[in-house]
This record gives C-alpha cells, structure tokens and sequence, in this order.
C-alpha cells in the first residue's frame, strides 16, 4: 500500500437542499461557508455597536483610529449577566504617559483586515532580562519594552511584516521576528538607537515559529508549509506520499547578501502545516510538532457505503446501517456517510459501532505523524525520528530541562461520536465534548507517549445535567503556550481560552494522575493568554494576552502566583468590534458549562480542525429549504444533477458527516454551512435573503447551547458583536498565485471554463444555462 498524505479525502458534493451526493468535487450552490474572500471593505465609523449595514460591514464606532484605540463613544451592549464586560473605551482610561516613538505608523481602524493568525510564541526577553520582546500581532510590529521590577516602559515599537506571531533573541543584539502573513522572518539590529530591521529572510509560506539550535545557537529553524512564492520546490499539489511541512533552517552568523536570504536546509517532515518549535537544553535537538496533524478518521461517501449495507442486509441479513433511520418525527433519513477510525489494536478501521469492513475502500494509509526530532549537532541538521498518534491538534512544544522529556498541547477530536443536541432519540451526542484538551510527555529516548487530560473532572457522560459552578472553575481550554520551570517540576500552560495561567506540576502530568484544580490557576485580566515568558531570578513570568493585546506582569514568589500589572502594546487598529467580538471565539467560560468547548474547538483561530463532523440531530424536524429565490433555483438544479424532484426542498436533520468549515471569509457568501441551511430565508420571506449572511450566521446562535453546551443562547447584544467580528475574517493572500496576478497557461484555462463555459444544455432538460461563476462568483460584488 503507498504511504499517501491526503489534504482532502472524499469530498461531498451537495447544493442547496436536502441531499448530499458524495463525489470527488465540491459544490454548494448557495454560497455560503467558507468561499473566496470578498473585496476588502472599509468598516463603518458611524452609528452605535449593534448596528450592521446590509452590506455586512460593522455599524459599530470605531472613534479615533489608531491614535487611540480605546475610544468609541459607542453604546456598548451589557454582558454583565454572563460575567463578561466590554473594556471601558473612554478617554480617561488611556495611559497618558505613553508614548508611541515618532514615526511608527499604525494601519488605521477603517482599513484593517483581520486574518486571525495565532500567536505561537509571541514573547521574548533579552538574554540579559533587561528588555522584553512583543509581537504586536495587529499592528505588525515588535514592541521593545524595558523591565523594571514591577512594571514595562515602552521603549521602542519596531515595523515588521504583517502579523508577527512568533520571535526568538538568540543575543542582547538581535531579535528574529516570523511575519505569518508576509511569509518573511525579520532580524531587527538592537546595537543601535532606534533599533532597526537589518535583514529580512524570505520564507516558505505562512510561518508560524523559530528557534535557535545547535552549537552556540548556530541554526534558526523556522516552519513553514511546503509552499509560497519564496519556496524554491514545486509544491507538488497533487503528488502523493510527499510532506506538506516545511523546516527552514538559516546560519545565524553567515547571513547571505542574497535578496531574501539563503537557507542553509530545507527539511521536509510528513504532515501539512507545522506549527510548534521546542529545544533541548544543550541545543542538540530540535522537536517540530505539525498543527493539524488528524486523528486517523476518515468521513466515507455514502455511495460508498450503502452498496455495502444493501449487500450485508440482502445476503447475510447483517444490518449495519447507522440509527436512528428517521428523525422524531418519523420522517425517514436520506442515504448518509460515515466517519470511520483507524484502531491502532486491530490495525483496521472501524465505525463508531466497531464494523469494520471499510479497509478496501481506503486505497491510502494515514500514517499521524505528529513530533518530529532533528538532529542539529552535526555538519547540517537532520530529521532523527517521528513520533506518532500525539494528538489532533498539536498548539505548542516545550522541552524538560532536567529530564528531556518533551511535552505537547494538543487536543484529542470526537468526531467519531455523531450528532449535537441533547441526543434524547439517538442516545448520543458530542454536546460540550468536542475536543478534550491535554498535555503528552514524549520520552524521546523510548519513545513513549503518554497524554494527560486537562478536564478530567469533566463527567461528559452527563451532557444535559446541570453543572456545578466549580467545574468551569477547574476548566483549562486551547492550551497554548508551554514553559517549563528550570528544575523542570513545574510547567506553566498558557490556557487562551480560560484566561488563565495555570503552574502543574510535571511528575503528575507525566504519570498521568494530574487533578484538575483551579488553586493551580492564575487569573489573567487582559484575556486571551497565548505566551509566556519565565524570569525565575526574579521571580516574575510575562503574559501576552490576545484579548486586550496586552501583556501581564506576574509575580511567582509562591505557588502558582498572581497578576501584579499589565501594560498595553504600542497601538491595536483593530476595529472595536473584532476586539469585543473575538471573546466569543475562544473564551470557553463564556460560551459553555463545562468550561471547555468553545467555538475555537473545531474552528480553530477562526478557520477549521480539518476534519468531518457528524453533527445532524435527530430531535429536530424537518425544515424547508428557504433558498429558492437565487439565481438557480433548486428545482432546477435537480435536473442538472439527474435527481428525483424533491429531494432538494426540504432540510432533513440527519445529514451525515461534512468537513469543518472555516468561518473565514464568510461575508458576502449568503447562506451558510454546506446545506445553506443557516438562512435568512429561515426569518424573512424576500429575494434579499439569500444574500442577507448576517441573519444568516445569527441562525447559528442555537448551537451555544445545542453543541457548546452553554446555559442559554447568546443574547441579543452578544450575538451581534459576535457576528461583527466572524464577518471581518479574512483569507490570506493565494500563496499559489503569482506574485505579478499573472495565471499560467493551465490556470487561464481553468478561469475560462469557470467562467464561460456552460454546464448544462437548455436542449437537454429545459434548465437556463449556466456557468459556474454564475453561483458561485468569485467577485461577489461583480
């Protein structure tokens, strides 16, 4: 069998209706969840928050640009029910003493784009303590302060690329900071007044981490996916059994007065995405972590799967179909897929009730593969081994110190349990059980691994119980940054979605009998911890927090420690509504019971977790599909595709497994979800809903409580600062695309049958005709 990495599986091929038809392309007729990016737009600077103009741009005020961010004058809706409150924006809460250095030019509020790229490791200090290094994620800057005992002075905020996520300062003397969306590394010469960028290294595309290895820090190593315009390898798009994941690795002292740079190696590791970085003590070893590394399932067509069940039942009267066959109120499903799951006992895949007659329809094998060791003591570094079947998603590395164990955030995905809601007719439900949170110990000398739960106080046999206030308390969500004391007993984990340090201890979390506590826990005031850096001679550790794009000054005198101070970065452009909106994404203690789940579980920093999900719920009836008023209708398009007429009308609930869609560039794309059954046409009865995707996301405020787990829906007010800020995502740029817009021969071609060729004969069935772009445009507004 080959050893194949798969970007995407079998892909489901549904419009806007009833039935899905598993084929080998992707269709979805209503727009609608996840297309290209719209346009860029300004944001509107009138009107209160809460007001959204039928173009989907946000009304909310965004006030004085980025001189000053934290000043509306907008009325700002009332969390104080759910515990949660917008910060004050008015003029008497700006620090007045500080200063941002002349010449630092911020993005303004009324052009931002948001990208919602994830910090990976965005602080630093000098080897000395005397400086702390800051990302500034939105103002792609680095931001320089000097340390004092108990508090920061900005010093310095230095332009970078565009969206810094990750820095590493191998000397008193230079900063390397990663830009995630210039595909660029910057090196920032600190030997002089005012600190300036003295080189810029051309990377692989989106990186996301650095770290110095080797003797004397030689080696930089920074991941990046296999490929960009900077990479000098076909990407090999459609080439099996090649890496995805990519591992620049530049010699910090023989910099090459080549434009952009000359790394020294590129590694090639088998996954798709890296993320994380670790380092041993000594330098020697290098641990690479890939970001969406899967958990071995796999969502199978049901034109695959129903011959299957006919001939079980006709010939051996073996009856494998998946139950409930109907909804509750008797209506019978349409034909469905499966997710199945690689059992590493067995070696056979197997469906969430253990059949496991599917081997013959994977022609591929998925290896999960999740941290990988390079060897940087030698003449070049090496990939030395792999270490498989850590988690789903891996957010960060850190090494041991003293035993050279190394440890890994990651989550483990329930995508093999079907359906959400309260699961009364099936039995079962994924509902505030998404993806468990933990922490692996890889011993790298046996190579054992042993994952820890971080909630392991959680009962999730009890989804619909109500449950105890002390549980959300012990919670910890989207684990991210990891920081081992020096004696390596302890191990700080920066819990972005709790917004909480908390200190473990590792002898538990490496045998396994860790207790969730929350006297463990450190309250974080600016939200969103995502980094940490420890100074233990000074008993004090520094907390970037995404929320308030804020750091938090911690003293660690005694266990586990407390917030001292906190000082704001140089300047935010985000627009108020991307600030006050993205709490909704990550903070799990606002969105769910248990503490847990949040929207960012499965649509991870806003986009997807890479997997299919069967979230049907067989307790609700079927509804009629509202989206009839395009410029298709559905009646017609069940000719085109040779379907009995009806099938397309109505929205059944049981509707199999689909992929995750990313919640990025959603605006101007009308219904959402692959059905286009989250619509507008659902609250209003015109031939403006289907491009109304505003009403359309809010229909999604049932699955707080349908899927999260949250007490109650999102109120009025919450849900529209949500939705300001899940319509202000946007896509990267292509990274396939040339960097002059030209199209090469074979993507001219593929523009012109997408645009003027006819996919259906009028002659034939009496159906207009239509192109592709017709549907699905690639400029909403042309």
């Amino acid at each position: 069998m080959k050893r194949v990495f798969t970007l995407a599986l079998l892909i489901t091929l549904t419009a806007c209706g009833g039935v899905t038809l598993a084929l080998l392309i992707t269709l979805t007729a209503c727009g609608g969840g996840g297309g290209s990016a719209p346009s860029p737009k300004p944001l509107s600077t009138g009107g209160n928050t809460g007001n959204t103009g039928g173009d989907g741009s946000s009304g909310g005020s965004t006030g004085g640009g980025a001189t000053n961010p934290n000043d509306t004058g907008s009325m700002a809706p009332d969390y104080t029910s759910v515990g949660f409150s917008l910060p004050d924006r008015s003029d008497e809460n700006i620090d007045k003493t500080t200063v941002v250095p002349e010449g630092i030019i911020a993005e303004s509020e009324e052009t931002y784009l948001n990208f919602e790229s994830g910090p990976v490791r965005p602080l630093a200090l000098s080897p000395d303590k005397s400086k702390l290094f800051v990302t500034n994620i939105p103002n792609g800057t680095l931001d320089i302060f000097d340390v004092l005992p108990d508090t920061l002075t900005l010093r310095h905020s230095v332009p970078v690329g565009i969206d810094p996520v990750a820095l590493a300062a191998p000397t008193s003397d230079e900063v390397w900071v990663v830009n995630h969306l210039s595909d660029s590394v910057s090196i920032i010469d600190l030997s002089q007044e005012p600190p300036f960028v003295r080189q810029t290294l051309l990377v692989g595309d989106e990186p996301r981490d650095i770290v110095f290895g080797g003797p004397d820090k030689r080696w930089a190593f920074i991941t990046t996916a296999r490929r960009g315009q900077n990479s000098p390898v076909d990407p090999a798009l459609t080439t099996e059994g090649l890496g995805r994941a990519n591992v620049w690795v530049f010699e910090r002292n023989q910099q090459s007065s080549h434009t952009g740079g000359a790394p020294a190696k590129i590694l090639t590791l088998f996954g798709d995405k890296p993320r994380a970085l670790a380092v041993s003590p000594d330098g020697e070893k290098v641990y690479a972590s890939i970001f969406h590394s899967g958990n071995q399932t796999i969502s199978l067509s049901d034109l695959l799967t129903k011959p299957v069940e006919d001939y079980l039942i006709e010939n051996y009267l073996y009856d494998i179909r998946l139950r409930p066959l109907a909804n509750v109120e008797g209506i019978e499903a349409p034909s469905i897929g499966r997710i199945i799951k690689m059992n590493p006992e067995s070696g056979k895949f197997e469906d969430v009730n253990g059949v496991d007659v599917w081997d013959g329809y994977v022609p591929f094998s998925l290896p999960d593969l999740d941290v990988f060791e390079i060897d940087a003591s030698g003449d070049l570094p090496v990939v030395a081994q792999e270490f498989p079947h850590v988690g789903t998603i891996l957010f960060n590395l850190a090494v041991n110190p003293a035993t050279g164990v190394v440890y890994a955030a990651n989550s483990d995905a329930n995508n093999l349990t079907r359906f959400e809601g309260a699961g009364t007719l099936s039995g079962s439900t994924v509902k505030g059980n998404l993806h468990q949170y933990r922490i692996a110990s890889i011993n790298p000398v046996t190579g054992d691994i042993a994952n820890t739960p971080l909630n392991n106080h959680i009962n999730y046999a009890a989804p619909n119980d109500p449950v105890p206030a002390n549980v959300k308390a012990r919670s910890l969500a989207t684990p991210m940054e990891l920081v081992p004391s020096e004696d390596g007993e302890k191990l700080y984990v920066t819990a972005m979605g709790s917004n909480k340090v908390a200190v473990l201890d590792t002898a538990s979390i490496e045998a396994g009998s860790y207790t969730a506590s929350s006297d463990d826990h450190i309250e974080i005031s600016g939200g969103g911890p995502a980094g940490l850096v420890l100074d233990e001679e000074n008993a004090r550790a520094y907390v970037y927090s995404r929320f308030a794009n804020s750091v938090s000054i911690l003293s660690v005198n005694s266990h586990p420690g407390a917030e001292i101070a906190t000082a704001v970065l140089s300047t935010n452009p985000e627009p108020a509504p991307v600030q006050d909106g993205r709490r909704f994404m990550y903070d799990a203690r606002l969105t769910s019971q248990n503490g847990e789940a949040s929207c960012s579980s499965c649509h991870v920093f806003g986009k997807t977790d890479s997997l299919a999900w069967d979230l049907s719920d067989p307790d609700l009836p079927v509804l009629q599909n509202f989206n009839e008023q395009g410029s298709i209708a559905i009646d017609l398009i069940e000719p085109i595709l040779g379907i009995p007429e009806g099938h397309f009308i109505e929205h059944h609930p049981i509707k199999g497994p689909m992929l995750t869609q990313s919640l990025v560039g959603i605006d101007g794309h009308g219904p959402m979800h692959w059905r286009g059954d989250r619509s507008a046409g659902q609250v209003r009865d015109d031939p403006l809903s289907t491009t109304d995707e505003i009403t359309a996301f809010k229909r999604f405020n049932a699955n707080f409580t349908s899927l999260l787990g949250r007490e109650r829906d999102l109120s009025p007010p919450e849900l529209e600062v949500f939705t300001a800020f899940s319509l202000d995502m946007y896509y990267p740029p292509n990274p396939i695309r040339q960097l002059d817009n030209s199209l090469t021969v074979s993507e001219e071609l593929g523009r012109k049958h997408f645009e003027d060729i006819r996919t259906s004969s009028s002659d034939e069935n009496g159906v207009p005709q239509k192109t592709c772009n017709d549907c699905h445009r690639l400029d909403p507004n042309g």
